[in-house]
């Protein structure tokens, strides 16, 4: 998301400073992800399991958006 955010930033100035960069960048990766294990013909999926990924992959988009912006997660006790 970064290599992704750094090059908006070369392209188009100042106005890709914005966060929204990393948020949709991240929400397009992880929703390529998605329809490429959802899409596999060689896997049958119901549509419970299908809304858990979902979910799932709406977490790791998150995940990764939050990591462009540099917020850490939460500190394990004893890890600092």
């Amino acid at each position: 998301m970064m290599l992704i955010w750094q090059v908006a930033q070369r392209l188009f100035g100042a106005s890709a400073n914005t966060p929204w960069i990393p948020f949709w960048s991240a929400i397009a990766v992880g929703t390529v992800i998605y329809l490429m294990s959802v899409g596999d013909k060689n896997v049958s999926m119901s549509t419970r399991e299908k809304i858990i990924g979902g979910f799932i992959a709406l977490v790791n988009s998150l995940v990764l958006f939050s990591a462009a912006l540099g917020i850490a997660g939460p500190i394990a006790p004893g890890s600092h």
